[in-house]
């Protein structure tokens, strides 16, 4: 399934902010770094970019995001 453009967008910041810094960005973090309102929508994209295949991450755990499918 193809990804939509903010799907992507999403997965190229995660991708990125993870090769900076070592390890997964936090819910907080993500919002500030897409410029997001609320934590819905980046629960929104991480929970379709998990049932895509493309990350997992441990639901409740801080810094659990693990890239699978890079675009």
């Amino acid at each position: 399934m193809q990804l939509t453009k903010a799907q992507t967008r999403f997965l190229k910041e995660l991708e990125l902010f993870i090769d900076n810094n070592g390890y997964a960005p936090t819910t907080r973090e993500l919002v500030e770094l897409l410029d997001y309102r609320s934590n819905n929508a980046v629960r929104f994209h991480l929970i379709n970019l998990k049932s895509l295949g493309y990350i997992d991450y441990v639901d409740g755990k801080s810094r659990t995001i693990k890239v699978l499918k890079s675009i």
